[in-house]
């Protein structure tokens, strides 16, 4: 079986830290600057596509969001959940276990179990005797070939 990240957190906590004012004014800051990197069309098209729905999200609030449209808002928390572990946002009630290996039966993907996978990341949230666990593999790949015509125009 395949290893990946742990992390356990209660749902309450885990959710509540998702969409704070921090966390959700550092992710837009991040997918703002990444946007104006990437060249990559696929990966460019997931930055912009999570952006708008985290705006969305933020609009419309967490409950509301998720009855509305699950699978964007169980996409957009997965991604939030990726980078805020990746560069070690405080997420309150969140603590890392290491790698471990994936449990042989999983629920559904995704922090709402909705079965999203965004892209370059599974995360599943299973329920365990002292809050949840979540397993959270990395699983980025960019397409064959990136179309660098725009990119290297005028050099």
């Amino acid at each position: 079986m395949h290893d990946a990240e742990c992390y356990t957190s209660s749902s309450g906590q885990l959710l509540a830290g998702l969409i704070s004012a921090q966390v959700l004014a550092d992710y837009h800051l991040h997918m703002h600057n990444d946007l104006a990197q990437v060249v990559e069309p696929v990966l460019h098209r997931h930055l912009q596509q999570h952006l708008r729905w985290s705006q969305e999200l933020l609009a419309a609030g967490l409950e509301v969001y998720a009855q509305q449209q699950p699978q964007r808002a169980d996409s957009v928390l997965c991604d939030i959940f990726a980078l805020a572990t990746w560069y070690r946002w405080p997420l309150p009630g969140v603590h890392s276990l290491g790698t471990r290996t994936l449990p042989k039966e999983l629920p559904a993907t995704g922090l709402l179990a909705s079965g999203v996978e965004p892209e370059g990341i599974r995360l599943w949230r299973c329920p365990g005797r002292e809050g949840d666990e979540i397993y959270l593999q990395r699983v980025r790949s960019v397409g064959e070939e990136a179309d660098m015509t725009h990119h290297w125009a005028g050099k």
